[in-house]
């Protein structure tokens, strides 16, 4: 996806600056083309020549013009294009595509989409104070979230209170006994707002040079891999999300270890938390905030966004090879026409929870943990109802497949 809208970025620049050049060269044979027809009016008597450069440059100007009109409308086309492909990006839609081949049904998840977060946009304040002594500056913050202030250079023996407030004076955060070194984190600012920096010196005197370090905030949109970093201790990554589609939703991060978490306030579900790990219920249209916090230590990241899948029909499939991306992850089937039906199953490494429905929900059958192999014989079927199998991954992720019979 990401090639494809660099060609598509490349296609429509490239129409741009045609249709730019198209349009001087329209300019200038169109006012060449009134000059011209200007002067062979006041010279009265026309020659063949005179009216064979005419000619040519009312040709000029027209193929100019059609020309100009031509690009304008490519360019016009390939930003469509390119935007349309933004707005209308397949949200890991479809979730997953199924295939049957002589009876073998394979589950394979979406596509995914990778992007990579901006970097943080440090900015630094330094002073001079006395015993007693304040400074104060004001800046618009440029991302919602938590904000640091590290203190990078300070005087021996120097400390500082520092206060943010709203330009209209509102409190909002402070931190006092802020030595050098010290990382002061003040909470809850919103994107757009104007706030003032108070530092007041409230031991010794001398200098500071102080880092104003801002949250990361990035709109996930379509991109399923979010590729990131933890520069400062107590940093924190905002992202935004809002689902096309009602769904489980699940945010990964690999690569940083067990000491970083996620944090979604306004999930209408929680399905499943770990370390670096939440599963969730959200719903279509509504915008989510995930904040992402580290604990302890520094280094770049990964998250991982996934839906959970659709379900799979399974009545006229010999074997079934499917895979969890994600602890918690819910995998679901469904058959019909049968009275009586064998799941052979081999977890291939991973460990899983079973439950059968059946048309009105009801547990059919269930099994809290399957490790290795297991044959699941189900019978005493309405070969007119529909029933639902629900796997679910308690430990490890990866491929596994079952037999039916």
């Amino acid at each position: 996806m990401d090639i494809f809208m660099q060609i598509l970025d490349g296609i429509s620049f490239g129409f741009l600056v045609f249709a730019i050049a198209a349009a001087g060269f329209s300019v200038y044979f169109t006012v060449s083309f009134i000059k011209s027809r200007k002067f062979l009016k006041a010279k009265g008597e026309l020659t063949d020549e005179d009216k064979s450069a005419h000619r040519q440059k009312r040709k000029g100007m027209i193929a100019l013009l059609v020309l100009f009109a031509v690009m304008a409308d490519l360019t016009l086309s390939a930003f469509a294009v390119r935007y349309s492909a933004v707005a209308f990006a397949p949200l890991f839609m479809p979730v997953n595509s199924t295939s049957l081949s002589d009876g073998v049904m394979t589950v394979s998840p979406a596509i995914r989409y990778t992007a990579k977060a901006d970097e943080l946009d440090v900015k630094v304040r330094e002073g001079k104070l006395k015993n007693g002594g304040e400074t104060s500056f004001t800046f618009k913050a440029e991302a919602t979230g938590d904000y640091l202030f590290r203190i990078t250079e300070m005087s021996d023996g120097m400390e500082i209170k520092i206060k943010l407030t709203k330009t209209n004076g509102d409190s909002v955060d402070y931190a006092s006994g802020v030595k050098k070194y010290t990382v002061a984190r003040m909470d809850g600012l919103e994107k757009g707002t104007r706030y003032r920096v108070t530092v007041t010196c409230i031991k010794g005197e001398g200098e500071f040079v102080m880092e104003q370090i801002p949250p990361k905030n990035f709109d996930i949109g379509y991109y399923s891999v979010i590729k990131d970093s933890i520069q400062y201790n107590y940093q924190s990554n905002v992202y935004f999300f809002t689902p096309k589609t009602d769904g489980v939703y699940c945010f990964n991060i690999t690569g940083f270890g067990n000491d970083i978490g996620i944090e979604i306030p306004d999930a209408d579900e929680t399905v499943y938390r770990g370390d670096g790990l939440a599963v969730v219920g959200l719903l279509a249209g509504k915008e989510y905030r995930i904040n992402v916090n580290q604990k302890s230590g520094h280094g770049s990241y990964t998250l991982n966004v996934m839906r959970q899948k659709t379900e799979v029909n399974i009545s006229r499939a010999d074997e079934v090879r499917d895979s969890f991306e994600f602890l918690g992850q819910h995998n679901y089937y469904s058959f019909r026409g049968k009275t009586e039906i064998t799941l052979d199953i081999e977890t291939q490494g991973t460990v899983m929870y079973l439950l059968v429905l059946d048309g009105k929900a009801s547990p059919v059958h269930e099994i809290k943990s399957i490790r290795g192999y297991k044959t699941v014989t189900l019978d005493g079927l309405s070969a007119d109802e529909t029933y639902h199998v629900v796997l679910v991954a308690l430990e490890n992720t990866g491929e596994y497949r079952f037999y039916v019979k």
